[in-house]
């Protein structure tokens, strides 16, 4: 961490000397590295005030302190530093008190988990396929279209016609092997750790869509940067005693199906979440020890005002898996903020193959996941927010991010 000097030669005006110390302390550390913000030097702006901008990790919390002596610091400010520039920016009058600034790093931000749709801590390998990313908001008729359905209810949905370009995608290793015809094609920021690769193809654009409108390829000025630094905090297992999986039911004329029906209840599942699988009461919790195993006619579907917050894996022991392959989807024509779905330690595998669609969030720390359409030109729909290790597409894949996650989805991980 280094220390700033500032010298004063008028009240108001500010000289920066030099960068006079390099100090060992207040280092933090995450994921078992040790990470020290730096400090740029000062700048001016207008009305007398003084910037300072410390680089850092995205998301983090810093304090500016200040001091005369070089023994004694006083706290100035906090700020969080942005996920795209890595930068918190402190403005204060140049007229204070301090000769010496330094940045402490002090906790992970309570900012909405998905500050981006998809976010992985190795990369995204498209591995020849076409990929998509944009955005929707389910709050916002500008951004979304109401649909209903007999069961389900009515929501606001993704329509190709109202999409925005806020479709952001943050991957540390970066978007490798794009296809040699076709495109990755990304209508939002793209940003990347220092040593992460952009494979986009011949045609593929990253961008706001004005910038897109035309036969534009290629990255827009300002739209991608090399300088990411992300963690993933882990996820905690729930507590408290579980009731276990209901037995097969029927909801409204439909046979057959898992209907979990207690508000705010917690279910304990031993084996694998599988089947045709109904939320019908707000707040569900269901911890599914050996993960999620949704394959051919399954699919989980959520009743209007209910919602479900589902556990994959275990703290420890035994890898497990989790498979949302089945053809009825995940949430389909639902809130993205109403199914939510955390990796546990042990989760480390997530497949999502075929064109069953999905809405929803996913954060799996320790997953690889892989998935997209089932091949041909099929194309896979995943709308909500995803974070996981690492992507690798085996179909066509469009993205959607729906923004009204950054006003109601979920904060840090349980």
């Amino acid at each position: 961490m280094n220390i700033v000097r500032v010298t004063r030669f008028k009240a108001g005006i500010c000289s920066v000397v030099c960068v006079v110390a390099m100090l060992l302390g207040g280092n933090f550390s995450a994921n078992g590295q040790q990470l020290a913000p730096s400090l740029d030097l000062p700048a001016m702006r207008g009305g007398g005030q003084l910037q300072l901008k410390v680089r850092g990790i995205g998301n983090f919390v810093y304090e500016l302190q200040g001091s005369q002596d070089l023994t004694n610091w006083v706290p100035v400010q906090q700020q969080t530093a942005d996920w795209f520039t890595n930068t918190a920016a402190f403005q204060f009058p140049a007229t204070n008190q301090w000769r010496f600034f330094r940045a402490l790093g002090v906790r992970e931000s309570n900012h909405p988990l998905f500050q981006a749709g998809l976010m992985t801590l190795n990369s995204i390998d498209l591995n020849g396929n076409n990929f998509l990313s944009d955005s929707y908001n389910s709050y916002s008729n500008y951004f979304s279209s109401w649909v209903t359905n007999a069961v389900w209810g009515t929501n606001r949905v993704y329509n190709v016609a109202k999409r925005n370009d806020h479709g952001d995608v943050l991957a540390m290793g970066g978007i490798t092997n794009a296809p040699d015809i076709g495109s990755a094609d990304i209508y939002g920021r793209l940003g990347t750790g220092p040593a992460g690769a952009i494979s986009i193809g011949p045609n593929g654009a990253i961008g706001q869509m004005t910038w897109q409108s035309g036969t534009i390829s290629g990255i827009e000025p300002g739209f991608s940067s090399d300088q990411m630094n992300m963690t993933f905090p882990s996820v905690a297992a729930p507590t408290g005693a579980g009731l276990p999986p209901p037995s097969y039911s029927t909801y409204s004329n439909i046979a057959g199906v898992f209907n979990f029906n207690q508000a705010g209840q917690l279910y304990v599942l031993n084996q694998p979440l599988s089947g045709l699988v109904v939320i019908s009461a707000p707040n569900v919790v269901i911890w599914a020890k050996a993960g999620i195993n949704f394959s051919g006619h399954d699919g989980l579907f959520i009743a209007p005002g209910a919602s479900v917050v589902i556990y994959a894996g275990d703290s420890s022991g035994s890898l497990v898996s989790s498979n949302l392959n089945g053809q009825n989807g995940v949430n389909e024509n639902g809130y993205a903020k109403n199914c939510q779905i955390y990796g546990l330690h042990t989760c480390t595998w997530i497949s999502m193959n075929g064109y069953g669609a999905f809405v929803g969030t996913i954060y799996a720390p320790n997953a690889d996941l892989i998935g997209g359409g089932g091949g041909g030109n099929q194309v896979a729909d995943w709308m909500g927010g995803i974070a996981v290790k690492s992507i690798t597409l085996n179909g066509h894949l469009d993205f959607h991010f729906d923004e009204a996650l950054l006003l109601d989805g979920p904060g840090s991980p349980p």
